[in-house]
Protein backbone atom coordinates (compact mmCIF):
# COMPACT_ATOMS: atom_id res chain seq x y z
CA UNK A 1 0.00 0.00 0.00
CA UNK A 2 2.77 2.54 0.99
CA UNK A 3 4.38 1.45 -2.15
CA UNK A 4 1.69 2.60 -4.35
CA UNK A 5 1.43 5.74 -2.08
CA UNK A 6 4.75 6.33 -3.03
CA UNK A 7 4.70 5.95 -7.12
CA UNK A 8 1.23 7.81 -7.13
CA UNK A 9 3.53 10.57 -5.45
CA UNK A 10 6.11 10.35 -7.97
CA UNK A 11 4.01 10.04 -10.89
CA UNK A 12 2.14 13.17 -9.45
CA UNK A 13 5.70 15.05 -9.07
CA UNK A 14 6.82 14.42 -12.58
CA UNK A 15 3.36 15.28 -14.20
CA UNK A 16 3.94 18.63 -12.34
CA UNK A 17 7.73 19.38 -13.83
CA UNK A 18 6.61 17.64 -17.41
CA UNK A 19 3.67 20.68 -17.01
CA UNK A 20 6.37 23.66 -16.05
CA UNK A 21 8.62 22.46 -18.38
CA UNK A 22 5.82 22.96 -20.70
CA UNK A 23 4.80 25.99 -19.69
CA UNK A 24 8.39 27.62 -19.56
CA UNK A 25 8.59 26.39 -23.41
CA UNK A 26 5.50 27.93 -24.46
CA UNK A 27 6.26 31.00 -22.93
CA UNK A 28 10.44 31.35 -24.36
CA UNK A 29 8.15 30.43 -27.62
CA UNK A 30 5.64 33.39 -27.62
CA UNK A 31 8.30 35.60 -26.38
CA UNK A 32 10.27 34.50 -29.31
CA UNK A 33 7.54 35.04 -31.55
CA UNK A 34 6.71 38.73 -30.14
CA UNK A 35 10.10 39.59 -30.51
CA UNK A 36 9.67 38.27 -34.21
CA UNK A 37 6.65 39.62 -35.68
CA UNK A 38 6.02 42.28 -33.76
CA UNK A 39 9.07 45.08 -33.83
CA UNK A 40 8.80 47.58 -31.46
CA UNK A 41 6.94 51.16 -32.34
CA UNK A 42 9.95 52.75 -33.31
CA UNK A 43 10.66 50.02 -36.37
CA UNK A 44 7.22 50.01 -37.03
CA UNK A 45 7.99 54.13 -37.83
CA UNK A 46 10.82 53.78 -39.86
CA UNK A 47 9.30 50.81 -41.77
CA UNK A 48 6.31 52.92 -42.79
CA UNK A 49 8.18 56.18 -43.23
CA UNK A 50 10.28 53.73 -45.76
CA UNK A 51 7.15 52.82 -46.99
CA UNK A 52 5.79 56.36 -47.95
CA UNK A 53 8.79 57.00 -49.64
CA UNK A 54 8.91 54.51 -51.92
CA UNK A 55 4.98 55.67 -52.63
CA UNK A 56 5.74 59.06 -53.35
CA UNK A 57 8.47 58.23 -55.53
CA UNK A 58 6.59 56.05 -57.95
CA UNK A 59 3.73 58.76 -58.14
CA UNK A 60 6.48 61.32 -58.79
CA UNK A 61 7.92 58.88 -61.32
CA UNK A 62 4.60 58.10 -62.99
CA UNK A 63 3.79 61.92 -62.81
CA UNK A 64 6.96 63.60 -63.79
CA UNK A 65 9.45 61.25 -65.63
CA UNK A 66 6.04 59.90 -67.09
CA UNK A 67 5.01 63.05 -68.44
CA UNK A 68 8.61 64.58 -69.69
CA UNK A 69 9.65 61.17 -71.09
CA UNK A 70 6.06 59.64 -72.38
CA UNK A 71 3.29 61.97 -72.86
CA UNK A 72 4.91 65.28 -74.31
CA UNK A 73 7.08 63.05 -76.78
CA UNK A 74 3.66 61.00 -77.44
CA UNK A 75 2.17 64.68 -78.39
CA UNK A 76 4.98 65.57 -80.68
CA UNK A 77 5.34 62.29 -82.40
CA UNK A 78 1.24 61.81 -82.90
CA UNK A 79 0.73 64.31 -85.70
CA UNK A 80 2.36 63.30 -88.98
CA UNK A 81 3.77 66.98 -89.25
CA UNK A 82 7.40 67.72 -88.87
CA UNK A 83 10.58 66.12 -90.61
CA UNK A 84 11.71 63.02 -90.62
CA UNK A 85 15.25 61.68 -91.14
CA UNK A 86 15.20 58.52 -91.95
CA UNK A 87 18.23 56.09 -90.28
CA UNK A 88 17.09 53.01 -91.58
CA UNK A 89 17.96 50.00 -89.28
CA UNK A 90 20.32 52.56 -87.75
CA UNK A 91 17.59 53.47 -85.13
CA UNK A 92 17.50 50.79 -83.61
CA UNK A 93 20.45 52.36 -81.81
CA UNK A 94 18.54 54.46 -79.62
CA UNK A 95 18.30 51.64 -77.62
CA UNK A 96 21.94 51.56 -76.27
CA UNK A 97 20.54 55.32 -74.99
CA UNK A 98 17.27 53.96 -74.02
CA UNK A 99 18.18 51.08 -71.66
CA UNK A 100 21.42 53.42 -70.15
CA UNK A 101 18.97 56.53 -69.56
CA UNK A 102 16.39 54.30 -68.00
CA UNK A 103 18.82 52.17 -65.43
CA UNK A 104 20.29 55.14 -64.65
CA UNK A 105 17.21 56.95 -63.64
CA UNK A 106 15.82 54.29 -61.62
CA UNK A 107 19.39 53.72 -60.22
CA UNK A 108 19.46 57.26 -58.69
CA UNK A 109 15.82 57.51 -57.91
CA UNK A 110 16.08 54.27 -55.26
CA UNK A 111 19.54 55.91 -53.50
CA UNK A 112 17.23 58.68 -52.94
CA UNK A 113 15.54 56.61 -50.75
CA UNK A 114 18.06 54.54 -48.99
CA UNK A 115 20.67 57.47 -48.59
CA UNK A 116 19.07 60.43 -48.70
CA UNK A 117 15.63 59.26 -47.20
CA UNK A 118 13.98 61.55 -49.40
CA UNK A 119 12.28 61.58 -53.01
CA UNK A 120 13.60 62.70 -56.26
CA UNK A 121 10.79 65.77 -56.16
CA UNK A 122 11.96 69.00 -55.35
CA UNK A 123 9.44 69.66 -53.01
CA UNK A 124 10.01 66.13 -51.05
CA UNK A 125 13.98 66.08 -51.29
CA UNK A 126 16.72 63.97 -50.01
CA UNK A 127 17.31 64.85 -45.83
CA UNK A 128 21.21 63.45 -46.54
CA UNK A 129 23.47 64.41 -49.25
CA UNK A 130 23.47 61.51 -51.87
CA UNK A 131 26.88 61.04 -52.78
CA UNK A 132 27.31 57.67 -53.23
CA UNK A 133 26.67 55.29 -56.33
CA UNK A 134 26.52 57.26 -59.98
CA UNK A 135 26.99 60.47 -58.19
CA UNK A 136 30.56 59.84 -57.29
CA UNK A 137 31.14 60.50 -60.82
CA UNK A 138 28.26 63.04 -61.62
CA UNK A 139 26.47 65.50 -59.51
CA UNK A 140 23.45 65.50 -61.44
CA UNK A 141 23.27 62.01 -62.61
CA UNK A 142 19.75 62.02 -63.02
CA UNK A 143 19.05 64.87 -65.45
CA UNK A 144 21.80 62.51 -67.69
CA UNK A 145 19.74 59.81 -67.46
CA UNK A 146 16.58 61.89 -68.87
CA UNK A 147 18.40 63.51 -71.69
CA UNK A 148 19.55 59.90 -72.58
CA UNK A 149 16.44 58.43 -72.75
CA UNK A 150 15.31 61.90 -75.06
CA UNK A 151 17.67 61.41 -77.33
CA UNK A 152 17.02 57.52 -77.65
CA UNK A 153 13.51 58.53 -78.64
CA UNK A 154 14.56 60.91 -81.04
CA UNK A 155 16.86 58.35 -82.54
CA UNK A 156 13.98 55.60 -82.22
CA UNK A 157 11.17 57.72 -83.82
CA UNK A 158 13.79 59.26 -86.25
CA UNK A 159 12.01 62.95 -85.60
CA UNK A 160 13.88 66.29 -85.81
CA UNK A 161 11.37 67.73 -83.08
CA UNK A 162 12.55 65.04 -81.04
CA UNK A 163 15.87 66.24 -81.05
CA UNK A 164 14.94 69.80 -80.46
CA UNK A 165 12.87 68.57 -77.40
CA UNK A 166 16.38 66.91 -75.90
CA UNK A 167 18.27 70.18 -76.64
CA UNK A 168 15.24 72.07 -74.64
CA UNK A 169 15.58 69.77 -71.81
CA UNK A 170 19.61 69.82 -71.41
CA UNK A 171 19.05 73.79 -71.65
CA UNK A 172 16.29 73.67 -69.06
CA UNK A 173 17.86 71.21 -67.05
CA UNK A 174 21.38 73.25 -66.90
CA UNK A 175 19.65 76.89 -65.74
CA UNK A 176 17.42 74.46 -62.95
CA UNK A 177 20.51 73.01 -61.63
CA UNK A 178 22.45 76.41 -62.07
CA UNK A 179 19.83 78.78 -60.60
CA UNK A 180 17.73 77.12 -57.98
CA UNK A 181 19.19 73.59 -57.10
CA UNK A 182 22.43 73.99 -56.56
CA UNK A 183 22.21 77.49 -54.25
CA UNK A 184 19.52 75.64 -52.28
CA UNK A 185 21.57 72.59 -52.22
CA UNK A 186 24.66 74.70 -50.76
CA UNK A 187 22.03 76.41 -48.26
CA UNK A 188 20.78 73.11 -46.46
CA UNK A 189 23.81 71.41 -47.04
CA UNK A 190 26.72 74.18 -46.32
CA UNK A 191 30.25 73.38 -46.58
CA UNK A 192 29.54 69.74 -47.19
CA UNK A 193 28.11 70.37 -50.39
CA UNK A 194 30.64 73.09 -51.49
CA UNK A 195 33.95 70.33 -51.04
CA UNK A 196 31.40 68.17 -52.90
CA UNK A 197 31.00 70.23 -55.83
CA UNK A 198 34.55 70.88 -55.61
CA UNK A 199 35.38 67.64 -55.82
CA UNK A 200 32.44 66.30 -58.85
CA UNK A 201 32.00 67.56 -61.93
CA UNK A 202 28.30 69.10 -63.04
CA UNK A 203 27.87 67.40 -65.75
CA UNK A 204 31.08 65.20 -67.24
CA UNK A 205 31.70 62.10 -65.62
CA UNK A 206 35.31 61.06 -63.60
CA UNK A 207 36.03 58.50 -60.94
CA UNK A 208 36.19 60.81 -57.15
CA UNK A 209 37.01 59.64 -54.30
CA UNK A 210 35.21 62.35 -52.24
CA UNK A 211 33.12 59.81 -50.92
CA UNK A 212 35.74 57.67 -49.57
CA UNK A 213 37.28 60.84 -47.84
CA UNK A 214 34.09 61.64 -46.63
CA UNK A 215 33.56 58.10 -44.53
Amino acid sequence: MEDHRCRRLSATIAVSGLTTRLQRTAGLHLCYKSSTFDPPPVMRNVRRRRHMLWLRTILFTVLVPGTVLGLVPFALTASTKGQRIDLGTAHLTGFTLLLPGVAIIIWCFIDFIRRGRGTPAPYDPPRKLVVVGLYTYVRNPQYVGVILVAMSEAILFGRILLFGYAVFLAIGYHLFVRLYEEPTLRRKFGEEYVQYCAAVSRWLPHRSSFSTRRK
